[in-house]
């Protein structure tokens, strides 16, 4: 019987055994025809060496060069990096070494095909080689599970929501898929210090990676440093802000948001959106330049040296229920100017859960503004409602500073409550601080704020001032009805008349202004409505009934539409 060893072919002119021998094993990938080697330097392959090439890289990083390019002659490579002792990687480059092909980890291959043109296709396996080490129970600083450099995927769990500062297997182009496959966050740490400068993470801010989501990181050789290609945390690792007017740019309450209103307890009187909550009495809220980056800020007045006093916002079930089990960071800039010139102030944080009927929320937080127990048994009013977590800062005069919390929101949750608010009370009446940059986000750590370009449309939801006209009908001599638009609202909104509102009676061709208006009926769609306005009178006549009329209004003025929470 022959065998592979047994014949070969020839021309009949000038044969030469080993060039034919090299021929018959580029044709055949053979566990006998490869090659195995401890490299001491670079290697530079031959197309006379045999096609599966197994390099050690034997104590350190090595390079191996393809042959030198010929459309005839190249044949393909299978090339593993064989090295069993170190993370030591083997880089493959062209002949000229002036093109990396690819970084090997070891264990890793490689299948290079030449293009017929003296260059070379590169295959390799992708996201086939997974990886899913032990729980992680603390924070990990150049994190390097045994295997983790051989393999496309790896499959995170840890106990608690935790820090990776670094990835201790880099290699030059280094693609892998990180899989969050437990029910807590890991969060990767931006450019953090923990780690060695070549494993860390260069994402532009922390990355929280929450339960069941995947992100993909790639490693590059230039900068040294992991990079985000895609994948959970949003765009370039944003994390999206849950808070409704999150820039305290929209007082539609307000005809001028710069002009302070009294901030009463419980109530909306405030920035869109958020609601007051205040010990005492005196205190003003207004709309003024921002801090930080921030376009705008509110700027709270004390008005008196007993006063506490703070806002709140309420966030829907349908934002809030998908954060049970996830940990969730709110934040805000704030700087007190205190009327003395120096000293500081303190201020707290808290994000409760309300845990009764959903979006049917008791908006009284406080229980007892003196107290210093901050629990649902003391400070905070305790019926349906759970502390996910509560924080409290020192700030100087005339100092920007940053107040944080994170949490875990339970498996109860129905409504997320923010709420901030002055820890004690101030040494003078007109001392006063600003606060801009409010986030509420799923994640583990402070995030990058960043405006939301949506966020009128989204506020609009809960609070809407109609403005526009609308026709109907005059129902009676005082009371007339409009057929009319406004945005998709939360649910069917309250309304309530602000300013002065104008009737025009399409018939006579007169401007009628009324005397004390109220809405006297509301019949809603979301999306759309039929107001029913009444007044004891109209000037300069009442209506004529049955006659067409349409409703209009001043700048500032109108029907004021709210849903809010």
């Amino acid at each position: 019987m022959t065998t592979l060893n047994d014949i070969y072919p020839t021309n009949d002119v000038d044969d030469v055994l080993q060039d034919w021998v090299r021929e018959l094993i580029a044709s055949t990938f053979r566990s006998e025809y490869k090659n195995s080697e401890n490299l001491s330097a670079t290697r530079v392959l031959v197309d006379a060496d045999t096609p599966i090439q197994r390099f050690n890289c034997n104590g350190a990083n090595r390079i191996s060069q393809m042959p030198t390019p010929d459309a005839v002659n190249n044949h393909p490579f299978l090339v593993i990096n064989s090295t069993s002792s170190g993370s030591y990687t083997l880089t493959l480059q062209n002949n000229a070494g002036t093109v990396t092909l690819i970084a090997l980890n070891p264990s890793e291959f490689a299948f290079l095909l030449p293009d017929g043109n003296g260059g070379y296709f590169v295959i390799n396996n992708p996201f086939s080689r997974v990886l899913s080490p032990s729980q992680v129970t603390a924070n990990q600083n150049d994190w390097y599970p045994s295997g983790a450099g051989a393999v496309d995927v790896i499959r995170i769990d840890t106990d608690a929501s935790r820090n990776f500062t670094g990835f201790g297997f880099a290699a030059a182009y280094k693609t892998i898929l990180v899989v969050n496959a437990g029910s807590n966050p890991a969060v990767f740490k931006n450019e953090d210090a923990s780690s060695t400068a070549a494993n860390r993470f260069a994402f532009g801010a922390d990355l929280t990676l929450a339960s069941k989501q995947a992100v993909m990181m790639w490693y590059d050789p230039t900068s040294l440093r992991w990079r985000l290609v895609g994948g959970a945390g949003g765009s370039s690792g944003t994390v999206e802000n849950l808070l409704l007017n999150s820039n305290f740019g929209q007082w539609t309450r307000r005809a001028t948001p710069t002009s302070a209103v009294s901030m009463t307890n419980d109530a909306y009187n405030a920035p869109d959106c958020w609601y007051s909550l205040v010990q005492g009495a005196g205190a003003t809220i207004a709309r003024d330049t921002g801090i930080g980056n921030a376009q705008y800020a509110a700027k709270i007045v004390a008005g008196g040296t007993t006063n506490r006093y703070g806002i709140a916002q309420i966030r829907r079930s349908d934002v809030s229920i998908p954060l049970r089990g996830q940990s969730v960071t709110f934040q805000i800039l704030l700087k007190p100017v205190n009327n003395a010139g120096s000293g500081t102030r303190d201020y707290r944080m808290a994000v409760l859960e309300w845990t009764g009927t959903a979006d049917a929320v008791t908006s009284e937080l406080v229980a007892n503004w003196a107290s210093a127990t901050y629990t649902t048994a003391g400070f905070f009013a305790s019926t349906t409602k759970t502390l996910v977590g509560t924080a409290a800062v020192t700030a100087t005069h005339n100092t920007e500073t940053a107040l944080t919390v994170t949490g875990t929101v339970s498996s109860s949750c129905n409504n997320i409550i923010v709420f901030w608010w002055v820890e004690d009370v101030p040494t003078h009446a007109s001392d006063y601080v600003l606060l801009s940059k409010p986030g509420l986000y799923q994640a583990s750590a402070a995030q990058t704020w960043t405006p939301d370009l949506q966020e009128k449309a989204k506020t609009s939801e809960e609070i809407f001032l109609l403005t526009h006209s609308g026709v109907g009908r005059a129902e009676s001599a005082t009371m007339a009805d409009v057929i009319t638009q406004f945005p998709f609202m939360r649910g069917t909104p309250a309304a309530s008349i602000q300013g002065t509102i104008k009737y025009r009676d399409l018939t006579g061709a007169a401007t009628r202004t009324a005397t004390t208006p109220s809405v006297n009926a509301f019949t809603a769609a979301q999306g759309g409505g039929y107001l029913e306005v009444n007044a004891a009178s109209w000037s300069p006549a009442n209506f004529t009934t049955g006659n067409m009329v349409a409703l209009m209004c001043d700048a500032g003025n109108g029907i004021l539409l709210t849903a809010e929470l």
